[in-house]
């Protein structure tokens, strides 16, 4: 089997409160993030070099985890740098609302950016801020399974997103967001409710 070329980008993402901000389409390309091609992993000089053509530096924002885009011909990589919107871009990206995002007509690579970060911006961006009102006891039950189930099944999500993920509990998160953000990381890592689900239940056998 031959393996698949791997390509590494380094994505720029701008927010401005829960929006997300895309380079505005034109003749030759539709609405998207500022990425570059890579030969490699970008380090730390590479980043710099690139981000102090927008004014930046890497303690400006965060480096997310990398984020794999396979397709038929390569294994597309993203290093996104995500800093909120500086003043002196105002104006120049357009604004992709977290309201419909996922109908946006955005490329396999960009969408994958923005859910993202839509699904986990308030334990991503907010995470100090605490809910101000409770989710109710059905919401709260749903979401604490899971998490459990996150934390059980999900062998091959990264720390970080299950602390992320976690933290959405806490955070000023609706009930809405959390489910799509377990659907997302059930999708992208190959669990279910049903094996936690199964998983308790011969468990439950077990212990009669």
């Amino acid at each position: 089997m031959i393996e698949k070329p791997i390509i590494h980008y380094l994505a720029i993402v701008f927010y401005k409160e829960e929006n997300l901000e895309l380079i505005p389409s034109s003749e030759m390309r539709k609405k998207s993030f500022p990425k570059f091609r890579l030969p490699r992993a970008p380090e730390g000089d590479d980043i710099e070099k690139i981000l102090a053509q927008y004014g930046l530096r890497l303690q400006d924002g965060m480096l997310l985890e990398p984020i794999a885009v396979p397709n038929e011909e390569e294994i597309s990589v993203a290093h996104v740098f995500l800093s909120y919107l500086p003043n002196h871009w105002n104006g120049i990206y357009e604004n992709l609302p977290y309201d419909g995002f996922e109908k946006a007509d955005l490329d396999e690579f960009d969408m994958r950016i923005a859910k993202r970060f839509f699904y986990f911006y308030p334990a991503m961006i907010l995470a100090k801020t605490q809910r101000s009102i409770p989710l109710e006891p059905e919401a709260l039950a749903r979401a604490i399974g899971y998490r459990n189930c996150v934390n059980e099944c999900g062998q091959h999500v990264p720390d970080i997103l299950k602390l992320y993920f976690a933290g959405l509990i806490e955070a000023p998160s609706s009930p809405t967001r959390i489910r799509n953000a377990f659907l997302y990381l059930c999708k992208q890592y190959g669990f279910s409710m049903n094996d936690y689900a199964k998983n308790h239940k011969d468990h439950i056998r077990r212990s009669k």
